[in-house]
């Protein structure tokens, strides 16, 4: 018998950054808005590294106009 503990369909961050990098036309503003600091770190300069120049990772209750 096998047990699981745990089990996330989520995408992770290369995934992401594949995805994002696949895109024609890349979008000019990216929020990064779920996981960890040092994730959300992370998923920030993967995005830098594809070229893209505004990345905010929004702290908790702040507010954009998009």
């Amino acid at each position: 018998m096998e047990k699981i503990d745990g089990y996330s369909a989520h995408a992770d961050e290369g995934e992401l950054l594949d995805f994002i990098n696949a895109i024609q036309n890349r979008p000019k503003r990216v929020f990064v808005v779920h996981g960890e600091p040092d994730a959300t770190a992370a998923m920030a300069a993967g995005l830098a590294r594809l070229g893209i120049e505004n990345i905010t990772i929004p702290e908790r209750g702040e507010r954009f106009e998009v």
